[in-house]
């Protein structure tokens, strides 16, 4: 079974960065392309304990199987 989106730890891991990145609040903290560096290996780290897929919006009744 899928979670939403919202839950995701992934997610929400990227849009902290991107806001970092966008707003410059670590600039003359962290060098340039290292905060790169650090997503790559959180974003692997979080997969590795990732155990299902996560949904952006639901299908009518609820099911994200089509078909099934």
């Amino acid at each position: 079974m899928s979670r939403s989106l919202f839950v995701s730890k992934t997610f929400w891991l990227n849009v902290l960065t991107a806001s970092v990145e966008v707003t410059g609040a670590l600039s003359g903290i962290i060098p340039p392309g290292a905060l790169t560096l650090v997503l790559a290996g959180l974003n692997v780290a979080i997969r590795l304990v990732t155990k299902g897929p996560v949904h952006v919006l639901t299908q009518a009744g609820g099911s994200d199987d089509a078909g099934t």
